[in-house]
């Protein structure tokens, strides 16, 4: 060894020095060449001491992370914290050799690591691809190396957590977070939620979903309006995300009690200048195609657009919304379109708007359907307005026949949403929703047409057509 690669050695870290050991004994040259982040993260994390042996070497003068001791630890006996699946991956090399290790690297250090892979998959897809002699001859022992880096990662993906993990999590079979969870990582999130809302004091069992954490939960949820069970489902979730409710505050069910009487005793409706188009960033998986976004829309509509979100994200299929809330004159535009384009195909299109909208009152739809045909217009009108003229005037007059007379339902209600692309798999998102949500689902023929009830899970009607 050439002066100064010496010189270069001596003035290397102890940590430095060991981990290029330990790399060795892994069969690595580099960092790069182990198979993920976590699989590094795992080997850097390994070289670091524990705080006595930190304490220990402070105290003779050895500085771990710098480059300044004058002498090597040499043979001193320092206990490196290293944790037991390094030193499983050490083993495991020397009983298949070199090669066959490196060829089991990404097996040995998933790049993710679920929830539900147990040990029995963990093993089979690494025992597959061993020589069957050598693991035969060797069964035992690798049984219990692999089983040592099983449980490390098991331990470690506890701890682990994120909204998204939470919400996979809850999606999936319908599962609840309850006292007893065996992932803090989760409880630890909930409680920081809870907290930041007012409902958890400081002081609680961080990680640990107690009577105190359940009670917390339980309170949330009647000020929320949902069902009070002290666990966390889905729904509760969600509304941790997009709620500001605080202790004491009115339930949202009765918030939503005082908004449908105040929808019976006015007529106002806001002009549509003083609309907002802002959409939620997280509705990632949702397309707003309509003029308002989500402007308009009543809370449990509102919520249950992050639940459709999260299923369709699960499903990695994007939604795309035609219409949500519309004002009396977005609705009467509508079902202008929808005469115009009945009555060019040659169709009855008077009888198609009737049919249509046979749910509002009859009198006012038959006045309107009067309106399209231009029934209402004097022989002036007739002779000097021009088609665009007479269009504004429609769609003026007929706004004005449902400011007056339909009850604030459906799309006028903020209540309703037409979602495409119309097919199967859109239509499979929408059923899954029933789970999380009281959801009508009417099959139109060329969008679905879904009617939100209630956040109660359980569904409503599947679907049906028009």
């Amino acid at each position: 060894m050439s002066k100064d690669n010496i010189n270069k050695e001596i003035s290397q870290s102890e940590r430095k020095k060991y981990l290029r050991t330990m790399m060795a004994d892994l069969g690595v040259t580099s960092l790069s060449d182990l198979p993920s982040d976590q699989a590094r993260k795992d080997l850097l994390n390994a070289t670091k001491p524990n705080p006595s042996v930190k304490k220990r070497l402070k105290e003779m003068g050895y500085d771990f992370s710098g480059g300044k001791n004058k002498r090597s630890l040499g043979s001193l006996n320092v206990k490196i914290a290293a944790n037991s699946s390094i030193d499983s991956l050490i083993e495991i090399r020397g009983v298949v050799g070199t090669a066959k290790y490196r060829e089991l690297l990404r097996e040995l250090y998933p790049k993710k690591w679920s929830r539900d892979y147990t040990f029995d998959e963990y093993r089979k897809n690494i025992v597959q691809k061993l020589d069957q002699k050598v693991y035969l001859n060797n069964k035992i022992k690798l049984d219990e190396l692999l089983k040592n880096i099983y449980d490390f990662f098991y331990k470690s993906s506890k701890e682990k957590s994120s909204d998204t993990i939470i919400k996979e999590y809850l999606i999936k079979d319908n599962k609840t977070i309850s006292v007893g969870h065996e992932y803090p990582g989760d409880t630890r999130i909930i409680q920081t939620k809870l907290e930041a809302l007012g409902f958890l004091k400081p002081g609680y069992q961080a990680g640990v979903f107690s009577k105190e954490t359940r009670d917390a939960v339980k309170s949330f949820q009647r000020a929320a309006g949902i069902p009070i069970t002290g666990e966390v489902d889905h729904r509760t979730f969600i509304f941790f995300e997009i709620s500001d409710i605080k202790p004491g505050a009115a339930s949202a069910s009765n918030k939503a009690e005082r908004r449908d009487a105040e929808r019976t005793t006015t007529k106002q409706v806001a002009p549509e200048s003083q609309v907002s188009t802002e959409i939620p960033r997280d509705l990632s998986f949702i397309h707003f195609r309509n003029r308002e976004g989500i402007s308009g829309a009543n809370d449990d509509v509102k919520r249950f657009l992050y639940i459709l979100n999260d299923v369709a994200k699960k499903k990695n299929k994007r939604v795309t919304i035609t219409s949500l809330y519309r004002s009396p004159k977005n609705q009467a535009r509508v079902m202008l379109n929808n005469y115009n384009s009945r009555a060019r195909r040659g169709g009855d299109a008077g009888g198609y708007v009737k049919r249509l909208y046979r749910k509002y009152p009859p009198r006012s739809v038959n006045r309107i359907v009067d309106i399209f045909a231009e029934r209402t217009l004097t022989k002036k009108q007739k002779e000097n307005l021009n088609e665009k003229q007479k269009r504004d005037l429609k769609i003026k007059q007929a706004s004005r026949v449902i400011s007056q007379s339909w009850p604030k339902v459906g799309h006028l209600g903020g209540e309703s949403v037409d979602i495409v692309p119309h097919n199967t798999q859109i239509k499979e998102i929408l059923e899954e929703t029933q789970n999380f949500a009281e959801v009508n689902i009417l099959d139109e023929s060329n969008h679905f047409h879904i009617t939100v009830k209630s956040l109660k899970p359980g569904g409503w009607s599947k679907s049906f057509k028009a």
